[in-house]
C-alpha cells in the first residue's frame, strides 16, 4: 500500500526521488493466542491494542513495568464493558537470534497472563516474533491478524512510555464522543534523562513547542478504517501517516479529526546519548519530507505553517503569546531547526540528482548494534 495518490508539484517530485526506501521482504508470522475469560464478558464495542517491542529490551524488570502499566489500562477498559484484544510483536535484529526474541516474548506474555488471571479480565492476548527493525512492519502484521475480529478502533502504544492511571479509559471516552473517522492521542510529558544531551534537548523542546499538537502513536486511539489496509511500507512513521490521512486543510478546523485529550497523559524520556539524539532528529526530518512529498501541497503547507514551524515567522504563523524574550528565543531555536530541515532537503535534492537515494531511514535507540537502550524503570514521574 502507498499513501493516497495525489498530483505533486515539481519540487515534491524532485525531492521524492531522493528516497528509495524499500520494505523488507514479507515474513510469515506465527501467532500464539490465548483467551482469558474469568471475568464478566464485554458488552460494547471492541478495541485492538497494538504493542510492538524489541526482544533486547525485555529483561525481567522491563517486562514487569510494561505488563503492569499496559495490563492495568487494558483491564480497566474491560471492566468498563469494552471488548479488548491485546496484540504484542517482539522483534529481533540482524545480530540477534530468533530464539532469544522468543524467550523474551514468553517472558512478557507470562507477565501479562499472570496479571490478567489475577484481575479476572476477559481479554484475548495474541503474541508473535518477527525480524526487525521496523515498527510499521510490526503494526501491519498486527493489523492483518486483527482483521478477523473486526475491531471498531485500534489503540497504538509504544513500549517506552508510561501511562498515567485512566489514560486509555479517557481516550476511549473521548473517542465515543466524536464522529468517526478520528484519532485521539494522549498528552505527552517529556522528562530528561540524567545526561547532558537529554537535558539540553528537553530544554530546547520546552522553548520551541515542537509539532506535538496532533496525536502521536506512542499512545493513540484511531478508527480502524483509517489503517485497515495497513501502513504504507515505504513510509516509516505511523503517526505521520494517520496525521496526513485525517488532516483537512479546507475544513474550518483542519485538525478536527486529530485531537489530544488532556486527561490522558503519558510520560517518556527525552532523547538519549548524543549520537542517538542526532539520529532521532535526522529521522524525524526525513519523515517530514516523506509525507510532504507524498500528500497534496495544501496539506504540506498547513503542516509546515501551523504545526512544524509554528512561531517561526515568516515560514510559520507568527506567535503572539509569551514575553518578547521568550518569543525571540523560540524564533532563534526554530531557525536552527529550520536550517537543519533545509539542509536535509538539499541532501535529498542532491541524492536525486546523482541517483544515490536514501534506501533506509534508521530508527533510534535500541535498533542499532552500538546503542544502549535507556530504561524507564528508574524514573520517578512528577505529576
Amino acid at each position: 500500500m502507498t499513501a493516497t495518490a495525489v498530483p505533486l508539484n515539481w519540487m515534491q517530485r524532485s525531492l521524492a526521488r531522493g528516497f528509495r526506501c524499500t520494505p523488507p521482504p514479507a515474513e510469515a508470522v506465527v501467532w500464539n493466542s490465548a483467551h482469558y475469560a474469568t471475568g464478566a464478558e464485554a458488552v460494547t464495542g471492541g478495541f485492538a491494542v497494538f504493542l510492538p517491542t524489541l526482544g533486547r529490551r525485555l529483561d525481567a524488570s522491563t517486562c514487569d513495568r510494561i505488563a503492569a502499566n499496559v495490563g492495568a489500562e487494558v483491564t480497566e477498559l474491560q471492566r468498563l464493558g469494552f471488548d479488548v484484544s491485546l496484540y504484542v510483536i517482539v522483534q529481533y535484529l540482524a545480530n540477534e537470534t530468533r530464539s532469544g526474541a522468543e524467550a523474551a516474548r514468553r517472558r512478557l506474555v507470562d507477565r501479562f497472563a499472570k496479571l490478567l488471571t489475577e484481575t479476572g479480565a476477559s481479554v484475548d492476548l495474541h503474541s508473535a516474533v518477527m525480524r526487525g527493525p521496523g515498527k510499521v512492519q510490526s503494526l501491519n502484521a498486527m493489523i492483518e491478524h486483527a482483521q478477523g475480529t473486526l475491531p471498531e478502533a485500534a489503540i497504538l502504544l509504544d513500549d517506552d512510555v508510561d501511562m498515567e492511571p485512566g489514560c486509555l479509559a479517557a481516550l476511549v471516552d473521548r473517542y465515543g464522543q466524536m464522529d468517526a473517522p478520528v484519532a485521539i492521542g494522549a498528552t505527552k510529558i517529556g522528562n530528561p534523562a540524567d545526561d547532558r544531551g537529554s537535558r539540553l534537548l528537553h530544554w530546547a523542546k520546552s522553548h520551541t513547542a515542537p509539532a506535538t499538537q496532533y496525536p502521536h502513536a506512542c499512545c493513540m486511539i484511531v478508527t480502524m478504517c483509517v489503517i485497515a489496509d495497513g501502513f504504507p511500507p515505504d513510509l516509516s512513521s505511523d503517526d505521520g501517516f494517520i496525521c496526513f490521512e485525517l488532516l483537512d486543510p479546507a475544513a474550518p478546523n483542519p485538525l478536527a479529526r486529530l485531537q489530544l485529550d488532556p486527561r490522558a497523559r503519558v510520560h517518556h524520556v527525552v532523547g538519549g546519548e548524543r549520537g542517538d539524539i542526532i539520529r532521532r532528529i535526522r529521522r524525524m526530518l526525513l519523515n517530514h519530507y516523506q509525507f510532504l512529498c507524498s500528500y497534496s501541497w495544501d496539506k504540506g503547507q498547513f503542516y509546515c505553517r501551523d504545526l512544524l514551524f509554528f512561531g517561526f515567522w515568516p515560514v510559520g504563523k507568527r506567535l503572539s503569546e509569551g514575553t518578547y524574550l521568550a518569543r525571540t528565543l523560540r524564533w532563534w531555536l526554530k531557525l536552527l531547526y529550520f536550517t537543519w530541515f533545509v539542509s536535509i532537503g538539499m541532501e535529498l535534492a542532491l541524492r536525486a540528482l546523482i541517483r544515490r537515494p536514501i534506501r533506509m531511514i534508521r530508527w533510534g535507540a535500541g535498533t542499532e548494534d552500538k546503542q544502549k537502550f535507556g530504561e524507564l524503570g528508574g524514573v520517578t514521574w512528577k505529576t
